[in-house]
């Protein structure tokens, strides 16, 4: 269960009950108790004279379970949503959660790896850009080859079809001066 340490300086008006907090949800005090007990570490609660209550943003995410099991998703689709789901927390908790993990010292650790991930995501983006700058020029070098290869095949055609009106002309003489050889025997000139 998400519990939020025990503070001095709760104000009981931030915290419901888990009737008031199936209240406020709309969900039937049974229906809303299993939920909660099925995902226990994502709502947060606090602990007074030994009864739990939850606070304010166990709203948002107990409704977030609501709509969700209206749309008919399994328990472990939930579960996966609300662990990448981020829901507000009031100021005065997230104070204490800092609080705690720099008592704790976990700070060097969170901040080692968070600039691990920053030097990791930067050096990332950058082989990205130099494999675009390369793909781009790649790209460039390729249109030049096709418009080579266009002028090329133009070259061709335009000596194709010059060749062609070559073999028709040089056939057609050839008809031309067989037609007049046989007449040249046919009538011998005196």
């Amino acid at each position: 269960m998400k519990q939020i340490p025990d503070r001095k300086t709760v104000n009981t008006l931030e915290l419901l009950s888990i009737n008031g907090l199936c209240h406020v949800v709309g969900v039937p005090l049974d229906t809303g108790a299993r939920w909660i007990m099925e995902f226990k570490e994502h709502i947060p609660t606090s602990k007074q004279n030994d009864a739990t209550y939850y606070h304010l943003e166990a709203i948002d995410i107990l409704g977030f379970i609501k709509a969700c099991k209206e749309q008919h998703y399994s328990s472990d689709q939930i579960t996966e949503m609300l662990e990448n789901k981020c829901f507000p927390i009031t100021t005065n908790s997230s104070m204490d959660m800092v609080k705690e993990t720099l008592e704790q010292g976990n700070y060097k650790g969170n901040m080692l790896t968070v600039m691990q991930t920053l030097g990791m995501t930067v050096s990332n983006v950058a082989n990205q850009e130099k494999m675009l700058d390369t793909l781009k020029q790649q790209q460039k070098e390729q249109s030049e080859k096709m418009d080579r290869l266009t002028d090329e095949l133009e070259t061709m055609k335009e000596d194709i079809a010059a060749g062609r009106d070559y073999f028709l002309k040089k056939e057609a003489f050839a008809k031309l001066f067989q037609h007049n050889s046989r007449k040249a025997h046919i009538f011998p000139i005196t």
